[in-house]
């Protein structure tokens, strides 16, 4: 799977948070989820994104870190962060 950014309208980054406003509403990423979207830059593979986190932050505790970071771009999706690639 290949995600990329989604159209939202402005990205407020402190250095470890960030926020997005999508549309009219604004979320709040944690420091993971930031780091997240600050590696997605165009058709990004998630394997790539995994490889990525784990260098950063380490392996999740008690956990696989590929089906984690599935996890956290689903999540990412559905509030409109990110967008799946689908060509």
């Amino acid at each position: 799977m290949r995600v990329e950014r989604a159209a939202w309208v402005d990205w407020y980054d402190d250095g470890r948070r960030s926020a997005v406003l999508v549309d009219d509403q604004v979320i709040v990423l944690s420091t993971l989820a930031t780091s997240m979207v600050r590696h997605v830059v165009g058709g990004t593979l998630v394997d790539d994104l995994v490889t990525a986190l784990v260098t950063e932050f380490g392996a999740p505790d008690g956990g696989d870190a590929h089906t984690a970071t599935q996890a956290a771009v689903r999540d990412l999706v559905e509030c409109g962060v990110l967008a799946e690639v689908t060509t």
